[in-house]
């Protein structure tokens, strides 16, 4: 799966309500889903890598492809390259390519985000994933000028810190 058809379905959800979202909310609520995925399946929502950039987690392919919106509501989807008909095309990726079962996951996954975090700025998203202990602040702390370019994410981290936020709901519950 890859995280522009991931962006896509959280724009399209998002419309269902007339939530505007900007792309740094794009991209911390893609990130969110992600490691809520990870905790609850053991497996990546996206093959894309996740960065560690100055501002949080980044998926760099959904930054490139909703960049130009800068802090203005994203207002189209995402984009990639693909080979239709045996013709090189520009496509909007859905998750309609899932199975039905892992669909209806991965949909139900995306409304309780936007649930639990659509409401929150771009820069409160942000706070979140700075926050100590989360997994952007874990790989960058130990960098004290400037965090190196390209820095990745480890999957393993991402789905140890959303463990550990499962364990906690569920023992405060």
């Amino acid at each position: 799966m890859q995280a522009e058809a991931i962006a896509n379905h959280i724009l399209d959800v998002a419309s269902e309500t007339a939530t505007a979202l900007t792309q740094m909310q794009v991209i911390k609520l893609a990130y969110i889903a992600h490691g809520w995925n990870l905790a609850l399946k053991e497996k990546p929502l996206f093959d894309d890598p996740v960065q560690a950039w100055d501002h949080g987690p980044v998926i760099p392919d959904l930054y490139h492809a909703f960049k130009s919106f800068k802090k203005k509501p994203v207002t189209s989807k995402a984009k990639i390259f693909d080979i239709v008909d045996g013709k090189l095309q520009l496509t909007e990726p859905s998750i309609n390519d899932l199975d039905d079962n892992e669909r209806a996951f991965v949909d139900q996954l995306i409304r309780k985000i936007l649930s639990s975090y659509g409401h929150l700025t771009a820069w409160q998203l942000r706070d979140i994933t700075h926050m100590p202990g989360t997994p952007w602040h874990t790989i960058t702390q130990q960098y004290e000028a400037e965090i190196p370019k390209k820095l990745q994410i480890p999957n393993e981290l991402i789905m140890k810190h959303y463990k550990d936020q499962l364990a906690a709901n569920l023992k405060a519950s």
